[in-house]
């Protein structure tokens, strides 16, 4: 936990803090916090936490409207994640995952189970899929408000 207005080098502290325990097996950061709208230097925050072993995650919601350049590999993290009704429109319930190829194999067996990683997320049951269906679409429109590609 951080006071803001964040001080240069206060978060970079308060993670190096927290791993001194080496209970610490993942840690989760915001790229762009929500009610404030500050910038971690999540690369810096995710290098810290790799070298004492504890995986990484960021939430990356924000981070698609926040960032022109955005590069999530470069970030070091070992998942990147968000949902996509905030910049890109989409219906509530779209999200996206990016995972380094390490990270994760799915908590569910489904059609697709030992297929490879996207497969293991295949339909599962009877969920309404409608959000995820209309994730392309909402990509597009988010193309032509953002004015670029979104790679």
């Amino acid at each position: 936990s951080v006071s803001f207005p964040l001080e240069d080098g206060a978060a970079e502290a308060a993670v190096r803090e927290a791993l001194e325990s080496n209970r610490v097996k993942v840690a989760v950061f915001d790229h762009v916090t929500s009610n404030t709208a500050l910038r971690l230097d999540v690369r810096s925050l995710a290098a810290l936490c790799r070298d004492r072993g504890a995986a990484v995650v960021v939430d990356g919601a924000h981070s698609l409207g926040a960032f022109d350049d955005l590069d999530v590999p470069a970030l070091g993290a070992d998942y990147f994640c968000g949902n996509l009704h905030k910049w890109f429109c989409a219906p509530r319930g779209g999200g996206f995952l990016w995972t380094r190829d390490h990270a994760t194999e799915s908590g569910f067996v489904s059609q697709g189970h030992g297929e490879g990683f996207a497969s293991s997320f295949l339909w599962r049951g009877n969920a309404d899929y409608a959000s995820l269906l209309a994730v392309p679409e909402a990509r597009r429109g988010a193309i032509v408000v953002l004015g670029g590609p979104l790679e």
